[in-house]
């Protein structure tokens, strides 16, 4: 007799495929600029996808994730939830990771991951803190530091652990792992992969590091100078990274492809 699934690795969404998070034709305008951020925005994320955003700096990127995260109201067009996501507080469907890890220097990294139970007033569930936490290596006599005793990298593996720990069906990344080393980017990158594997989360990453992207995303989204749109979004040439990939000819040639895009993307925008 087959034995049950352990919850824990039971996806937020069962549903492979089904959309999370729709725009159409969204515009973003803030108020006394004559530019807009983002124009003409179509993009579909659907359950358990991770998909990358590429593009120059200024381009928008990080408003798009507010737009996705529900944060910000687009100034024209439309943001549309899917089932998994629609009826449920955005703590519960939706964690963010940013630049820097935003622990409160005052809590200890138990503390910090209780805030989201203790922001959404729900009874802390110590089971699923310990089990993120295992995953950043911490061991249980290390659950009373405070960040400062901690690495960067560290830092960075329990902000990613608290934004999951209400299981959301969407985890949004602005490049949180900007302020790290490329070989530290690559095993941090190789741990949210099998982390994403794992829990089944759909991810948007926004990122300048085109590797990064190229490694963790099933597809890739180019964005163009401001105002921000679209230019393309190009499928990865593969189906699973596996061990090696970034040394392969496939990979230095899908971010070769990246780089060449983004070039005549700015060097279009710097004519027009």
């Amino acid at each position: 007799m087959s034995q049950p699934p352990n919850p824990d690795d039971i996806a937020p969404s069962t549903a492979n495929g089904q959309p999370l998070v729709t725009l159409k034709d969204v515009g973003v305008q803030f108020p006394r600029q004559a530019q807009p951020v983002l124009t003409g925005i179509d993009f579909q994320l659907k359950a358990r996808e991770f998909v990358g955003v590429v593009g120059p700096s200024g381009c928008g990127k990080s408003t798009l994730l507010r737009v996705l995260a529900g944060l910000l109201m687009p100034s024209s067009g439309t943001r549309e939830e899917g089932t998994p996501l629609a009826g449920k507080p955005t703590a519960e469907r939706i964690g963010m990771v940013f630049q820097e890890p935003r622990l409160l220097p005052w809590r200890t990294v138990l503390e910090n991951m209780q805030l989201p139970f203790i922001l959404t007033r729900q009874p802390i569930d110590r089971a699923r803190i310990e089990e993120l936490l295992r995953w950043t290596g911490l061991q249980p006599e290390d659950f009373g530091k405070f960040p400062r005793m901690l690495s960067g990298g560290m830092k960075m593996r329990i902000a990613v652990a608290r934004a999951l720990v209400l299981r959301p069906a969407l985890l949004l990344l602005d490049e949180p792992f900007a302020a790290v080393d490329d070989l530290l980017r690559e095993k941090l990158n190789e741990e949210l992969q099998q982390l994403q594997r794992k829990q089944g989360f759909a991810a948007v990453l926004v990122t300048h590091h085109l590797g990064e992207a190229a490694y963790l995303s099933e597809r890739v989204v180019v964005m163009s100078s401001r105002p921000g749109q679209i230019e393309q979004t190009i499928p990865c040439p593969w189906e699973t990274s596996a061990e090696g990939l970034r040394e392969s000819p496939v990979f230095g040639q899908f971010c070769a492809q990246l780089r060449q895009i983004l070039r005549h993307s700015e060097a279009g925008s710097a004519r027009s």
